[in-house]
């Protein structure tokens, strides 16, 4: 424990020396006990690869960085990856890599979290573990990867009748989460006062995309094909929709709300 303490307390004058505001819990190391998918690391999670050096090297490297929140070591190639996420459930990492590793109480929005003091950081204390997940709280959406922003409102959840538009955004969320969608129209309703119409209502049509051939995997963001200013958080493998602001929209390759003119293909 001496040992442990004297390492602790090293890389925290290291981080105080280069003027950093990391916590000293930030320097305690975990192994992630979550499952990851073999593949090769998305390009935008990892700060750098290097090669030519130990282990206990690619730790000490990462830990003297405030954008590191994770590492794993390639001994077969003595290659060593530092991550600018955590990482979650279902993210991708080599076969060939060592266990990854991630510092205590730093995690993003979707990063994986044991409670509510992990996302509090990194998030200025507005996000919570939900699922061992970082999300926002009800009413709001992720903005990028620290901030959480105001949902608008929603046509899919109003008291009035919804929109086809609406209605597209429910069969979607339905389709892709296993349910039956409820049937909607948009046939105004009739007052018992009123005189009967004369034309009959009209039943707003919807297309329904093809369902994923996989769950979706929990913590992560998928984009509605039908409504680039939507999109879907997976929570505990069902899609649950969300809207950006407005004059955003929904970017899958930052995975989030960006601006419209940058969305390409969303006018």
């Amino acid at each position: 424990m001496e040992r442990v303490a004297a390492l602790v307390a090293a890389l925290w004058l290291l981080g105080a020396a280069a003027e950093l505001t990391l916590p000293p819990s930030a320097f305690i190391v975990h192994s992630a006990s979550w499952g990851f998918t073999e593949g090769d690391v998305p390009p935008e999670e990892v700060l750098k690869s290097f090669g030519g050096n130990t282990e206990c090297w690619c730790k000490q490297s990462c830990l003297s960085q405030p954008a590191c929140l994770s590492w794993f070591y390639e001994a077969d190639v003595s290659s060593c990856t530092h991550l600018s996420v955590r990482g979650n459930t279902g993210g991708l990492r080599p076969a060939t890599a060592s266990p990854v590793f991630y510092r205590h109480a730093l995690a993003f929005l979707g990063d994986w979290c044991a409670d509510d003091r992990e996302c509090s950081f990194l998030t200025s204390g507005v996000a919570t573990c939900q699922s061992n997940t970082c999300f926002c709280p009800v009413g709001l959406a992720p903005i990028n990867k620290t901030t959480c922003g105001e949902i608008l409102p929603n046509e899919a959840t109003s008291t009035n009748v919804p929109s086809t538009e609406a209605s597209s955004i429910i069969t979607t969320a339905a389709t892709m989460a296993g349910v039956d969608a409820p049937a909607t129209s948009n046939a105004p309703p009739s007052a018992a006062s009123s005189t009967a119409s004369t034309t009959p209502p009209t039943t707003a049509s919807t297309t329904t995309p093809a369902a994923p051939t996989e769950p979706c995997v929990h913590g992560q963001f998928y984009p509605d094909e039908t409504d680039c200013r939507s999109f879907f958080t997976c929570s505990n493998g069902v899609l649950v929709p969300q809207s950006c602001g407005t004059g955003t929209a929904w970017d899958q390759s930052i995975l989030t709300c960006n601006l419209l003119s940058a969305v390409v293909g969303c006018v």
